[in-house]
């Protein structure tokens, strides 16, 4: 089978699946707790939750990226490590939970704030742990099984929704209750994939020795990896927190959340491709023609799905908003349409910084990283305060085109040192 059709069959499937569940979640579950709760409100949970997304790589600090890539060039890392990795998660995933409540206190968050901060805290902490298991599942080299497990999540959370919407028990929909349904799924499809993780460690451990725990080693591995999370997460995700703090109209936050979690909904596509392809670059490092020949074809997949996003998104806006929020709301939309744009140079991103991921390329990614960050804060602080969420989106479109071309450029030249072929699909 050619590398092309081994990814075509296994991304058709991951898609199948999350396109399946997610939308369902999102446009049904979702915008409906927004519409229940207000701008308003929402737009606050979103904020939160964005300062506790921004602060979750210190409950992996790069394990997640190093281990994807170990386990698919040798799976016995796997059993070596699997022991002294959750040693090391669960530390961090302490630290992690009082230096994001740190942070919301420094940021002037109240304690009803603090305590909503926490449980977001806490949902981050079961997703990296669910991941971590998902990512040795695929590096394994089961990548059915871990396609049928990407949506597992929201799939529960669906039913959880759902009871919360309909009253069950006499559930009020308020912030909390909203924030706790998504606990009861994270914490269930944990237990899955737990599950999953001990029945292959069991299943061929016998002759493996667990390699001793040296935390401090591993984290020197990892620690890059960190850095280019978190350094592409402030710079992609710092304007929703901005916005919230910066704008003086409190409801700009929501208008934004709205468009951004529409935006987060088809980036799931990019997510997928990322997480796939980060297996499959690690497996085929050795295959150079291969690995152009993956390389250009995602590329092309990838450009043309979130081009055409866009298009629909330009062509069919009165609809979209008229469907999601029974009324055409002409701001919200030319939010969507703006952050499209902003989509597809992060399509070329998922698929240029993923290689560069793949053969260790880390310290000139943080750098672009770094200096993207500081673009963006600068260009918020005076974009914003004038524009509200139509200048953080602006903001987001030129922050995202300088990365994608400049990742661009590398991902190629580093093809081009070591193969002749040429882009093809």
């Amino acid at each position: 089978m050619s590398v092309q059709k081994n990814f075509l069959i296994n991304i058709i499937l991951l898609l199948f699946i999350n396109l399946l569940v997610k939308p369902l979640y999102a446009l049904g579950i979702d915008i409906n707790i927004q519409l229940e709760l207000g701008n308003a409100r929402f737009g606050q949970i979103f904020a939160l939750w964005s300062l506790a997304f921004l602060a979750s790589t210190v409950a992996d600090l790069g394990i997640l990226q190093h281990n994807s890539s170990a386990v698919s060039k040798d799976n016995n890392y796997f059993y070596q490590q699997a022991g002294n990795i959750l040693k090391l998660k669960a530390v961090l995933s302490l630290l992690y939970a009082i230096i994001v409540i740190i942070l919301g206190w420094i940021l002037g968050y109240e304690s009803a704030q603090l305590y909503l901060l926490f449980w977001l805290a806490f949902n981050l902490i079961c997703g990296s742990f669910i991941n971590w298991g998902r990512a040795n599942i695929s590096g394994l080299g089961y990548y059915k099984t871990d396609g049928c497990l990407s949506a597992v999540d929201k799939l529960l959370m669906i039913f959880t929704g759902w009871a919360l919407l309909k009253g069950f028990c006499g559930l009020e929909i308020n912030e909390l209750n909203f924030i706790l349904s998504q606990t009861v799924a994270f914490l269930l499809t944990l237990i899955l994939v737990s599950g999953i993780n001990l029945y292959f460690f069991y299943k061929k451990s016998e002759n493996t020795t667990t390699a001793k725990f040296e935390p401090f080693k591993l984290l020197k591995i990892t620690l890059p990896y960190a850095a280019v999370v978190l350094l592409m997460g402030l710079y992609a995700r710092m304007d929703t927190i901005l916005l919230e703090r910066w704008a003086d109209d409190k409801a700009e936050a929501g208008y934004y959340s709205f468009a951004f979690r529409l935006l987060d909904l088809v980036n799931m596509v990019g997510v997928l491709f990322g997480t796939l392809l980060l297996n499959m670059f690690s497996r085929y490092l050795k295959d150079l023609k291969a690995l152009s020949k993956l390389f250009w074809f995602s590329f092309s997949l990838l450009l043309v799905a979130y081009v055409g996003g866009l298009v629909f998104v330009l062509c069919f806006g009165e609809w979209i908003s008229m469907i999601l929020l029974g009324f055409y709301d002409s701001k919200s939309i030319y939010i969507l349409s703006l952050l499209f744009v902003a989509l597809v140079f992060k399509g070329i991103i998922h698929i240029a910084g993923t290689l560069l991921t793949a053969t260790g390329d880390l310290k000139r990614m943080n750098l672009l990283f770094a200096a993207a960050i500081g673009l963006n804060f600068g260009l918020n602080y005076f974009f914003i305060p004038l524009y509200g969420a139509e200048g953080a989106a602006i903001v987001a479109i030129i922050t995202q085109s300088l990365v994608a071309m400049i990742e661009l450029f590398w991902a190629w030249k580093w093809l081009q040192k070591r193969t002749e072929i040429q882009p093809s699909i």
